[in-house]
């Protein structure tokens, strides 16, 4: 994930990688890609329910949150270019 899939910009986004970095005690040999330990390991097994549990939150499917994605990026987008009144 960079920047611009995530909607952050550098200066929250790498904060926030450094901090999960140490959080998850990341193997930093491989600046290129991401290694956990297996504390790491632990809290994304945790965290992979997320996606699931908010779209049941939401009423929704995971199929059908995926599917509306492409909706809401462009809402996105055309919020970001039109200028604040």
């Amino acid at each position: 994930m960079d920047g611009a899939t995530s909607s952050l910009d550098s200066s929250t986004l790498t904060p926030l990688i450094k901090r999960l970095n140490r959080l998850a005690r990341r193997d930093t040999a491989d600046e290129g890609g991401v290694i956990l330990t297996d504390k790491g390991r632990a809290i994304a097994a945790d965290a992979a329910c997320v996606p699931a549990e908010s779209a049941q939150a939401l009423g929704f499917t995971l199929e059908h949150t995926a599917g509306i994605e492409p909706d809401f990026v462009a809402l996105r987008d055309q919020t970001r270019m039109t200028p604040a009144d």
